[in-house]
């Protein structure tokens, strides 16, 4: 809109256009018209069809607009009034120009007239002269003439008589004392001495002095109320001139609004204090406040700018190195340039060596001679591989790593590379390679072999050699000299499993007998499933050999998911569900898992969570106590640990064997997710991350939605091919074994494995409701933790003998 507003006080003039309609009255701090104090929001200015109103706030202070009680809106015109407390605010429409005039009433001194009556008040003025009645034959025209005046006189003192018993008094103060002030109006009104007389209406008051701005503004006389009215006059702008030294064109912003550029000239600015910010590129900004004395008069104000920069002298060993800064390069070092105040990150650039980064922090005005920079030659670049890959790589005895592999090498430096793998012979190659080389070196490494004469009873037993089965049991066997597992199996036999090392210098001789199952008919009876004393359902698992972790190209695996062989010899038992907030709190009654948002995790079949490692071994230990069994662990030295040997007690499940009846158990191939197909899952195939917690979690799956939010009881969802519920998804499962990351395992086949002997984190296995991506979606994903977590849980184990 192209309407104008000028908010006027005794603090200055703030200005708002029609856009910013409708403004809000009152004492809180967004107000548009600030009131000094009162109840908050005392009312609005709006506009409806071009036309101002007036709108009365709820609960606010009575508001008399033109001295009428108003509680509704009510129109503006030119020369309206509104008092709200002791506040009068007075408008003036002018085309498309509103100026409301805001002062307090109550802080207007009371202006009293003289004891004294004025001089003229005793004075007669228009006497009638007297009547001579010489003219006989004239008399009765005299007469009628007489008494036509007679009555004129009369009535002017009827109505003499009438205006003094009907006037009313009208006081009007004006801050400052006006050089000139009247009231104007029908019938007229008369002043006596500081106060006007004159009957109820409308009427306007003009005032005027040198250096303030007219007053004119209406009043009405009220029979009934006290006419009492003051007025604040309002100063004339000061012409203000801006200079800046030493340079001119600074641009001014005067109460964050910009005015121009020095030099600024005859600015007109309202009295009262403003903010003045003095901005020039590469100088340092200004900003002050300045008071503005009004009354048209003439002020100056000068400003000294400062520079915003320093000079830097950078220097480089070698020389030559070009400098760049942000995008803009300013030559080669040795180099001085001017840099503004502030933080600058400089780039060091030359051919044959590393770019070197440095952050610099320049204070304006200063001279600063930045160190030396020693730039390093930048480093060759050499890629091993070797057939077969896997090979450990040593450069100069310090290991770097596996084939294929990629390696930094010091430019201009001879380097000594070995690469060794188990079962081959060591490769040593000395290479000395230029800054910036690259080069790809590619090895056959030379097996190694040692001969082992095996001898098996019963001959028709099947051999499987790292778990891949041999043509013969019996046999002249030629292995690389590395660890090998050999397994023999038999129908009606015990199977039995043997971990050797050949060696390339003598051949050896191992023995294998095994033994008929009704020797072991205690692990031929164990049932398929077994019943806890408190109904936890426990599903069998037979030894086995699998592929454990994840391939190097498998979307979305982790460093610490290297593949590797483990070979499960014991049968173990495992629980087809989570254990649930019930079956805990038999142990632990006071235990609580929480909430999330306002959904709560301690539902009886909620699976439970918030439970350490500890504690859950021991809630472990009790369900054997309560079965007869001997407890799995014991405390020692204040912590849960192995008892040794090993008991059939409850116990959490060792990592391979999670991983078996999640990934292989039931299955022909090895799953990569708890559902057929791909990422993301369908239908409802498990609790994960789902749209129904979008309001409680960063990060969800877009399309699928499982119906909880949090925790599902256990065994809502699908059983997997080996009867398990949730194993993926619901809550993570704390597993036996502290963590370690496996990214370098020293042998390929793992019997057994139950983790390192000691450590500060425990595997965590499976996915949770919290857990919406790839990554942890996989069956693969390896997490660990040793704090308790709303999204860990655990399930039950045991040995089957």
């Amino acid at each position: 809109m192209s309407r104008l507003i000028e908010i006027r006080d005794t603090s200055g003039t703030i200005q708002y256009t029609g856009d910013d309609l409708p403004l809000t009255i009152g004492s809180t701090t967004g107000a548009h018209i600030q009131l000094q104090d009162g109840k908050g929001v005392e009312g609005y200015i709006g506009v409806s069809q071009g036309y101002l109103f007036i709108q009365p706030a709820a609960d606010s202070s009575p508001t008399y607009h033109n001295d009428q009680h108003i509680k509704a809106s009510t129109w503006i015109k030119s020369g309206d009034s509104t008092r709200i407390g002791p506040f009068l605010l007075h408008y003036k429409i002018s085309g498309d120009l509103l100026e409301i005039h805001v002062s307090r009433g109550d802080d207007q001194e009371m202006l009293i007239p003289p004891g004294m009556p004025h001089p003229e008040t005793n004075s007669v003025k228009g006497l009638l002269p007297r009547i001579s009645g010489k003219d006989h034959r004239a008399g009765g025209s005299r007469a009628r003439r007489f008494s036509l005046l007679a009555g004129g006189v009369f009535l002017l003192l009827l109505l003499a008589a009438t205006f003094v018993l009907t006037a009313r008094s009208l006081e009007i103060e004006v801050s400052p004392e006006p050089e000139t002030l009247s009231v104007s109006g029908f019938p007229p009104v008369f002043k006596f001495g500081r106060r006007f007389l004159g009957l109820s209406g409308n009427y306007s008051v003009r005032a005027a002095k040198a250096g303030y701005k007219d007053l004119e503004a209406p009043v009405t006389i009220s029979r009934n109320e006290t006419n009492r009215f003051a007025f604040s006059l309002e100063k004339l702008p000061g012409r203000v001139d801006f200079f800046t030294t030493p340079v001119e064109g600074a641009q001014v912003i005067i109460d964050g609004r910009s005015a121009g550029t020095t030099p600024l000239n005859e600015m007109r600015l309202a009295a009262g204090e403003h903010r003045i910010r003095i901005v020039k590129e590469r100088y340092l900004e200004q900003e002050q406040t300045v008071a503005i004395e009004g009354l048209d008069r003439k002020q100056r104000f000068d400003f000294t700018l400062a520079p915003a920069w320093s000079e830097v002298t950078l220097n480089t060993e070698p020389t030559g190195a070009t400098v760049s800064i942000g995008s803009q390069e300013y030559g080669n070092t040795p180099l001085s340039l001017e840099l503004l105040a502030g933080s600058h990150t400089v780039i060091f650039a030359k051919q044959d060596y590393l770019t070197h980064t440095m952050e610099l922090e320049v204070e304006a005005g200063a001279q600063i001679f930045s160190d030396t920079i020693a730039l390093q030659l930048a480093p060759a670049i050499i890629e091993l591989k070797s057939k077969p890959s896997g090979a450990t790589v040593a450069v100069s005895s310090v290991y770097r790593g596996r084939t294929p592999l990629q390696v930094e090498l010091s430019a201009k430096k001879r380097h000594a590379l070995e690469l060794s793998l188990p079962g081959y012979e060591n490769l040593r190659e000395k290479i000395t390679l230029g800054p910036g080389e690259s080069k790809t070196l590619a090895f056959n490494l030379q097996p190694q072999y040692g001969i082992i004469f095996l001898t098996v009873h019963p001959p028709e037993a099947e051999l499987y050699i790292d778990g891949e089965l041999h043509s013969e049991a019996t046999d002249r066997l030629q292995l690389t000299v590395k660890e090998h597992t050999l397994e023999v199996r038999a129908r009606g036999y015990k199977s039995e499993t043997r971990t050797v090392t050949p060696h390339k210098s003598y051949s050896r001789q191992i023995d294998i007998r095994l033994l008929p199952e009704e020797q072991f008919s205690g692990e031929a009876l164990q049932p398929e499933r077994k019943i806890t004393i408190k109904g936890h359902q426990l599903i069998l698992l037979k030894p086995a050999a699998f592929q454990m972790g994840a391939s190097k190209g498998e979307q979305g695996r982790r460093a610490n998911e290297r593949q590797h062989k483990v070979i499960i010899t014991r049968p173990f038992y495992l629980s087809s569900k989570e254990v649930t907030n019930a079956e805990f709190r038999l142990f632990e009654s006071s235990h609580r898992s929480g909430r999330v948002s306002g959904n709560t995790l301690d539902k009886g079949q909620q699976p439970v969570a918030n439970v350490t490692w500890e504690e859950a071994v021991r809630y472990l230990n009790w369900l054997s106590q309560q079965d007869g069994l001997a407890p799995f662990y014991k405390e020692e030295n204040g912590k849960m640990v192995p008892a040794r040997p090993f008991t059939t007690g409850y116990r959490l499940p060792l990592e391979a064997e999670w991983a078996y009846a999640a990934r292989l158990a039931g299955r022909q191939e090895p799953a990569r997710y708890a559902w057929a197909g791909t990422f993301p899952p369908r239908g409802k195939s498990g609790n994960y991350a789902d749209e129904s917690a979008e309001s409680i979690l960063p990060v969800i799956i877009k399309g699928y939605n499982d119906t909880f939010a949090v925790s599902a009881p256990v065994g809502s969802f699908p059983v997997n091919k080996a009867g398990f519920f949730d194993l993926d998804g619901n809550v993570s499962e704390w597993c036996h074994d502290f963590y370690t990351p496996y990214t370098d395992i020293a042998s390929d086949v793992k019997t057994d494995p139950m983790g390192p002997v000691t450590g500060t984190h425990h595997v965590v296995r499976g996915a949770s409701w919290r857990d919406g991506s790839i990554t942890e979606l996989r069956l693969s994903y390896r997490g660990y933790s040793r704090e308790k977590r709303d999204d860990i849980g655990f399930r039950i184990a045991r040995y089957a003998q």
